[in-house]
């Protein structure tokens, strides 16, 4: 919907994505805690909650108004995590997941107080920048004949 809206269209569209945002986050914690339900079942919040999905798509309306906000008006024609995540998200994406959920820190991840995941959960943002980084950048900083020179078995001399 968002390559229908015309460029002069765009600052009132994420104005009105701001405040839908802010009403399903409103309205998702408000139904969330009524004591009645309409389902036969009650659902479980973390896990089926229609609420819980409001509260999400809330979330994700002001992400995409802050993702807005801060290419068009805060950096500029300079560089921006947020275009720089766009350009590689597919990458960051796959990769975020195996950490995150896979078996690479699941030792961890099961055991980790608040302080901790927010420590955590910094590093991996910092290793997906770098990552999405080295995918843009990574021909200009490493230079590929000495890392071929590092790995014999791949050299043109080991031929």
């Amino acid at each position: 919907m968002i390559r229908l809206v015309k460029d002069d269209q765009m600052d009132r569209t994420m104005q009105w994505a701001a405040l839908l945002g802010a009403g399903c986050i409103v309205g998702g914690r408000y139904f969330a805690e009524l004591p009645y339900t309409l389902y036969a079942k009650p659902a479980d919040f973390w896990l089926d909650s229609p609420a819980l999905a409001f509260i999400k798509l809330g979330a994700l309306l002001w992400i995409l108004a802050f993702g807005f906000i801060w290419t068009r008006y805060a950096v500029g024609k300079s560089w921006s995590f947020v275009a720089q995540f766009g350009t590689t998200s597919l990458l960051v994406y796959w990769v975020h997941i195996e950490l995150v959920y896979g078996r690479w820190l699941g030792a961890w991840k099961e055991n980790l107080d608040i302080p901790q995941a927010t420590v955590l959960a910094a590093a991996v943002i910092a290793l997906m920048l770098a990552l999405s980084l080295l995918r843009t950048h990574g021909k200009k900083w490493i230079s590929m004949p000495a890392v071929l020179r590092w790995y014999p078995f791949t050299s043109p001399k080991a031929n």
